[in-house]
């Protein structure tokens, strides 16, 4: 039963994956803003679809619940991260965002098929990073004197290379 489930979900996931490219594309010739918000939640119900998939068959092969746990705490990070990074940016892509929370549950994903420890750790730096950009816009807006130190910046963008 498990070999069916995962030659199911291996056909499905390369479909809903040729779907959401296909979306991608199909965002741009739509015409109307309602068909463009319906390309776009229907890459969301893809994006956790396919997320959802993979893991349940991790879970089916390996039979431990910390599969679940990873899982349910990457959904409750993308979801939040969608609507934080929409709030703080008013005028950002949809599209955008969805392209960045599927590329990143891909990367959870294989991360958690290679090494369950070291995707763990890839998950929390990922978090981390997400959470720390969001609140960027916020600090900008703040700070009304920033084009006064590119200096500063620039000296700080040589030192992190």
């Amino acid at each position: 039963m498990i070999r069916i489930f995962t030659a199911i979900t291996k056909y499905l996931t390369l479909i809903f994956m040729a779907l959401y490219t296909f979306k991608c594309f199909s965002y741009f010739v739509a015409k109307n803003k309602k068909k463009r918000t319906s390309n776009l939640n229907k890459q969301v119900f893809y994006i956790f679809a396919i997320h959802l998939m993979c893991y349940m068959k991790l879970f089916l092969w390996k039979h431990e619940l910390k599969f679940v746990l990873f899982y349910l705490s990457q959904v409750f990070v993308c979801v939040m991260y969608m609507v934080i990074f929409h709030q703080c940016y008013k005028n950002v892509s949809r599209l955008i965002t969805n392209n960045m929370v599927f590329l990143l549950m891909i990367g959870y994903i294989m991360l958690t098929r290679l090494d369950f420890q070291l995707a763990i750790r890839q998950a929390v730096m990922g978090t981390g990073a997400l959470f720390a950009t969001s609140f960027i816009p916020f600090i900008l807006r703040r700070l009304k004197n920033i084009r006064k130190w590119n200096v500063f910046f620039g000296v700080t963008g040589l030192m992190f290379l």
